[in-house]
């Protein structure tokens, strides 16, 4: 008889890689109920599914369900991560307050305890970043002024999480495979423009060849983050600050990266982080693949707006390597993101500063 999974939410992504695991039966609770219910009802419907199907794991599609699959597999006592770390990976208060005692980070405080002191801020940093305790693609997220802050928080009226805003080089993004307690895979990625300046706008997540210091350093933190979290096996996207100084923590989640980048990592790589993501949740071994090097910058590329592919193929020095129409004729997002795009498209280079060029000559045309 096969094994059953609870799959929360399913992806267009996930799919592929479900298709291919017929010893597994999947049952789905399919987004619509989880947006549009209450926890009340979404834990007696598991309940009830749970006593007609005895399933036995439960499989996250998101950042959004992680906590809700950690849970469910405490309250089943299943395989895979529990509440407490899956808490620790999707409320940003409490991943700072983890991390904050062994990795470089933010400065941060809940908004009631900025509200209710006003001597709390004692640094000289101009600006601060106001974050709600979960979610993710930067929605809802908002750098606000030391002087506009109080105004700004009373005027929303709901808990908050504030942080520094951190004085950075530039904005990366590490992402690892673990299998049995260590890193198995791990690849740099840097965004073209710091996440909070991309929302609405093109971006670029643009994926460094092997063997660069850079990785050596992200890496080091990866280390010690995967050392205190002790994921069994998972995937984890770390988002990174580069200063002066080094690298600063900014966010971690145990889910694949969005805004194309598992699309750019499988096809340049053929490493598939949905697959380790899911076969993490099924007590299922990952295998990576012999040939998963690469010797090029290589650059996932989200478009806003109307996209001029066959024009751009003409005149670029880069290889575009492929394009997707995301959404067409599809309006804005009502909730502004980082990862609101309508086209994908891939490129690859020998040359950092050509695929830079590249997104400039977009941006122009574009933005």
């Amino acid at each position: 008889m096969n094994k059953k999974a609870l799959v929360i939410g399913l992806k267009s992504n996930m799919e592929r890689v479900i298709k291919g695991l017929n010893e597994i039966e999947f049952i789905i609770i399919d987004r619509g109920t989880l947006d549009n219910e209450s926890i009340d009802y979404i834990i007696n419907l598991s309940d009830d599914l749970m006593h007609k199907k005895s399933f036995s794991y439960v499989i996250a599609s998101s950042e959004d369900f992680i906590a809700l699959a950690g849970l469910l597999r405490n309250r089943y006592s299943l395989y895979g991560e529990k509440y407490y770390k899956s808490t620790i990976a999707t409320n940003k208060f409490l991943m700072r307050n983890f991390c904050s005692g062994f990795l470089s980070c933010p400065k941060f405080w809940l908004s009631g305890e900025i509200i209710n002191s006003e001597n709390l801020l004692l640094s000289s940093q101009k600006d601060y970043i106001v974050k709600p305790l979960t979610g993710s693609s930067a929605k809802h997220v908002e750098t606000v002024t030391q002087e506009d802050l109080n105004q700004y928080l009373n005027e929303n009226n709901k808990l908050m999480l504030i942080e520094e805003k951190v004085l950075m080089r530039d904005e990366y993004h590490l992402d690892c495979i673990i299998k049995d307690g260590n890193i198995l895979f791990s690849t740099l990625s840097i965004y073209d423009r710091p996440i909070l300046e991309a929302k609405s706008k093109n971006r670029a997540s643009i994926n460094l060849p092997d063997g660069t210091r850079l990785h050596e350093d992200a890496l080091i933190l990866a280390t010690n983050l995967q050392s205190h979290f002790e994921m069994t096996n998972g995937v984890f996207h770390i988002e990174m600050y580069h200063t002066q100084d080094g690298f600063i923590l900014g966010e971690f989640g145990i889910r694949p990266p969005g805004a194309g980048v598992t699309d750019l990592y499988f096809m340049y790589r053929g490493v598939d982080f949905w697959e380790a993501f899911i076969y993490s949740q099924i007590d299922k071994e990952f295998i990576l693949p012999l040939n998963h090097k690469s010797d090029k910058y290589c650059a996932a590329i989200g478009i806003c707006s109307s996209f001029p592919v066959d024009d751009i193929r003409s005149t670029s020095k880069v290889s575009v390597d492929k394009y997707v129409n995301l959404r067409e004729n599809a309006a804005k997002p009502a909730v502004p993101s980082s990862t609101s795009f309508n086209h994908m498209i891939y490129v690859s280079s020998s040359s950092l500063e050509e695929i830079r060029n590249f997104l400039h000559d977009i941006s122009d045309r574009q933005e």
